[in-house]
Formats: structure tokens, C-alpha cells, sequence
């Protein structure tokens, strides 16, 4: 059986990962696991992350069916900012366990296996992954794209941008940088380029 890789995507906002992680699914057959997504999904009654906000939080940030309310956990935290951080210590460390359990068990079956979170390096997830992956992009391309996906303001933007990890920080931890300003096909090409470096084929 071929070896299995864990990569690890990283970048700020409007970077492009989507688009990266796009590639990677359909052109690698890469199986993807998004933080996000995995949060949301750990959060739904009597999962993992459901059970310790609940036990933190108590009734206070659930519905009248009993599911988290994500518009009273917003609530709590613009009232109490210090919340935020309760929270992220909670959820954070739970997500990590369940995408490197769900990672290492892929990856030993021989399947190329992405990460992909917004605090990958802050949360110490990098360090199951093979190799991590800065996605790259100008600052002035992210603010045109965000306000254009997701109708930011343009000082929204600079002020999401300036609340994360800078360019040093992140390359400080990647071992490879893929640009996403240039054109699809340019970027398709990058990504086969840093495939080709692990020595093994996992295209489709």
C-alpha cells in the first residue's frame, strides 16, 4: 500500500484555500477536513463540542429544542468579550483531536489528507501534518475578493486581516508557499509542482 500524506493548509483570509482545497479534492482525490465545518458538526446534541459548551454555559446558549443557538452564543460574547476566549478553549482543542485522529487513520490507508483551519499553527495542529502549506496571496487581492464574496467593507477587511497571524509568522511554520493571485491554470500547475515533491501520484 502507497503512503499516505497529511498536508496542512494555512493562510489569512481571502488567501484562496478554498480554491486550493478545491483542487486538491478533485484533481487528488485529497479527503478534506475543514475546522469549520467539523465544529459545526461537533456542536449538534451530545457531541463532543455540544456536551462542554453546555456543561460551561449551561441553558443559556441553547434554543427551545435544546440545539447550541449560535445567535445567543454571539450575543454572550459582544457582551463579554472574554467569553470568546472560554470559548475557543474549549472547542479548539476538540476539533484538533478529532481531525488528527480522523487524519492519521486516512492517511494510513494510503489517501492524501488535508487540514484546514483558521488557527492550525496557533492551535498546534501543524505538527501532524507532513508538510504545511502557506496559501498566498496580496493583501489589496484578499480585500477585493472579500468584498466582492462576502460584501465586507473595505476596512472590515483590513481590520480581519490585521487580527491575524503576518506573513513572517506564517512562513516561519510552512514548509511550502502556493501563490493564488495568478490565473487557475498557473495555480493548478503550483499545486501539481508541491504534489510532485512527495514523490508519490495520488491524481485521479
Amino acid at each position: 500500500m502507497k503512503r499516505g500524506y497529511i498536508i496542512g493548509i494555512t493562510g489569512g483570509v481571502g488567501a484562496g484555500k478554498s480554491t486550493i482545497l478545491s483542487c486538491l479534492q478533485k484533481q487528488y482525490g485529497a479527503k478534506i477536513y475543514m475546522a469549520d465545518e467539523i465544529a459545526k458538526a461537533l456542536m449538534l446534541p451530545d457531541q463532543p463540542v455540544y456536551c462542554a459548551l453546555r456543561k460551561e454555559f449551561g441553558q443559556e446558549i441553547l434554543d427551545s429544542s435544546g440545539c447550541i443557538d449560535s445567535r445567543k452564543m454571539a450575543e454572550m460574547v459582544f457582551q463579554n468579550p472574554q467569553k470568546s476566549k472560554q470559548i475557543n478553549a474549549l472547542v479548539h482543542p476538540i476539533v484538533a483531536q478529532y481531525m488528527e485522529e480522523q487524519a492519521r487513520s486516512e492517511a494510513k490507508k494510503g489517501y492524501l489528507v488535508v487540514l484546514e483551519a483558521a488557527l492550525l499553527i496557533e492551535s498546534g495542529l501543524y505538527r501532524s501534518c507532513d508538510r504545511l502549506w502557506y496559501v498566498y496571496a496580496p493583501k489589496e487581492v484578499r480585500i477585493k475578493r472579500l468584498i466582492a464574496s462576502r460584501g465586507y467593507s473595505r476596512q472590515r477587511c483590513i481590520d480581519m486581516i490585521a487580527r491575524q497571524l503576518n506573513e513572517l509568522d506564517f512562513l516561519s511554520y510552512c514548509s511550502d508557499l502556493i501563490g493564488t493571485d495568478a490565473t487557475f491554470e498557473e495555480t493548478k500547475q503550483h499545486i501539481k509542482k508541491h504534489i510532485q515533491i512527495l514523490g508519490v501520484s495520488f491524481a485521479k
